[in-house]
């Protein structure tokens, strides 16, 4: 996202659950969670970042296909590139995303990269080893920005009395200076 605000290119973020499914007994998480995204996506693109978000329930979103498709076709044109997790992420909601997009690209011919988040955790290389995966490099200012962003997670990272969705061995996979795609 950072790079491509810096080249001048529209981002918009999809935000499509709060992840208020992360802690139930947490009031207003997931207005903790939004705060915590614009905090992130305004260090990435310094307010270049448009945000939409579904709302759609953490944990969930396959039974909202048909609402999620229609956001997503409604935000695409033909000159996007879409960037959406992984479809076999470990994740329901990461791969429910992820098989609405890749869906959506072959069937407009939409330029189409996806990216692992618990995967590298949970995946082994016989999965991985089978898509084509593209290493994409940050800068240090793009790396810097992406390590200031990846602090904004505070209920995610350092939760008062609470177990880290992020715990500290999988916190590498986000700190590298470079992002994984299959194209």
């Amino acid at each position: 996202m950072h790079a491509m605000c810096r080249r001048g290119c529209r981002v918009t973020v999809l935000s499509v659950t709060d992840g208020e499914a992360a802690y139930p007994d947490w009031p207003d998480l997931s207005a903790v969670r939004a705060r915590e995204l614009d905090a992130a996506l305004e260090l990435l693109g310094a307010g270049a970042i448009r945000t939409e978000r579904l709302h759609l329930p953490d944990g969930r979103v396959a039974q909202a296909h048909m609402r999620l498709r229609e956001a997503v076709l409604a935000l695409a044109r033909p000159s996007s590139l879409l960037v959406a997790p992984y479809e076999h992420d470990g994740h329901p909601d990461h791969e429910a995303v992820g098989r609405v997009c890749l869906d959506i690209a072959a069937r407009r011919g939409l330029r189409l990269a996806r990216y692992p988040v618990w995967a590298w955790h949970h995946a082994g290389a016989e999965m991985l080893g089978t898509d084509c995966w593209v290493r994409f490099p940050l800068g240090s200012e793009a790396a810097q920005s992406k390590a200031r962003a990846l602090q904004c997670y505070r209920s995610q990272l350092a939760p008062v009395r609470r177990t880290p969705v992020l715990p500290g061995h999988v916190l590498p996979y986000f700190q590298r200076a470079y992002e994984m795609f299959v194209l």
